[in-house]
């Protein structure tokens, strides 16, 4: 077996053998055909293809196993004035996407403004033209750090807030699934819009109290690559109120068996990072627990897929054995 990397820095795809050694690199940052400017998903197709989604340009693309560009197509959102973003690129070419419009004509919002402005979720079905919507669900929560007018608009600089509430999104065999992080509730609906299963599981909300925001500020900061980042980092807690508790999860992604995987929202100070995996139907099956600064990318029947970031933030791909319990 094989697997294929994209790397939104350096604007190209890379194709490993199981062992480690390297086929082929594929694509470099531009505009033109198989080239990238902010490759974002990238996920194995029928007959071995490559199927990727660059969020700049709003563009699909198909690559042969050997790395050569088949086709491409563009993302056609409801309207020209909003931003589209791929949640989820499915492996028959379907595609999950949220949309959120922009006000133009309200003026610029206040510096300090607490918002939570709606998103759009829509379904890309392969086998037809155009996208479905879903309907409309709250985005993220965000605060205006930065506002101003300019000669025919204005430009605004936003944050989200701390411990921050917001809709996730995945998709995948299994249908569309999405909830509030603001409770531990999950729906999954059909490509066409039709509720199917709701997940449900009792939670004890995390007080949010002085110690832990200290620790999630020093982890911020740990984590920050110079001082303007550190500035803003403290100047995003200094100005934004934090909630009572802290959202039930922060991540939703749905392995190639239909399943999905719940990422209950991590503590600050707390390495361990546990998923919760439901059945399509939104049976429990059980806890998942991954080490620190490993980020899932892929999961399959029997292996996972994903990221590593070192002492040092230098990033390594690894590869887990899933053992399933029997009986």
């Amino acid at each position: 077996g094989s697997f294929v990397l994209g790397s939104i820095g350096s604007h190209d795809l890379r194709r490993f053998t199981a062992q480690g050694e390297h086929l082929w690199t594929v694509g470099r940052e531009g505009e033109g055909p198989g080239e990238f400017m902010g490759l974002t998903e990238v996920v194995a197709g029928p007959g071995d293809t490559i199927l990727t989604y660059d969020f700049r340009q709003r563009r699909f693309s198909r690559f042969a196993p050997d790395g050569t560009l088949i086709d491409s197509h563009s993302l056609d959102g409801p309207s020209e004035s909003g931003f589209g973003f791929v949640e989820t690129l499915m492996p028959d070419g379907g595609a999950v996407f949220t949309w959120r419009e922009f006000d133009r004509e309200g003026g610029p919002p206040s510096e300090g403004e607490i918002r939570r402005d709606t998103i759009n979720v829509h379904v890309v079905d392969p086998g037809s033209e155009g996208s479905l919507e879903l309907g409309t669900f709250p985005g993220a929560e965000t605060v205006v750090l930065q506002s101003g007018e300019t000669e025919g608009g204005f430009t605004i600089a936003i944050g989200p807030t701390p411990f921050a509430r917001s809709t996730q999104v995945a998709g995948g065999a299994s249908g569309v699934w999405l909830g509030d992080t603001d409770r531990f509730e999950i729906r999954r609906y059909d490509i066409h819009g039709g509720l199917e299963a709701i997940i449900r599981r009792s939670w004890t909300p995390v007080v949010v109290d002085d110690a832990l925001i200290q620790r999630a500020i020093d982890e911020e900061l740990e984590d920050a690559d110079d001082d303007d980042q550190r500035r803003f980092v403290r100047r995003r807690w200094e100005s934004t109120p934090t909630p009572e508790t802290l959202p039930a999860f922060e991540a939703i992604r749905i392995d190639r068996g239909g399943n999905a995987w719940v990422q209950q929202f991590q503590i600050p100070g707390v390495p361990e990072r546990t998923w919760s995996v439901f059945d399509a139907d939104g049976r429990w099956l059980g806890d998942v627990v991954f080490p620190d600064r490993f980020s899932p990318l892929e999961i399959g029947d029997d292996y996972v897929l994903g990221r590593f970031g070192d002492e040092l933030d230098v990033e390594h791909i690894q590869i887990w054995e899933l053992v399933k319990p029997t009986g």
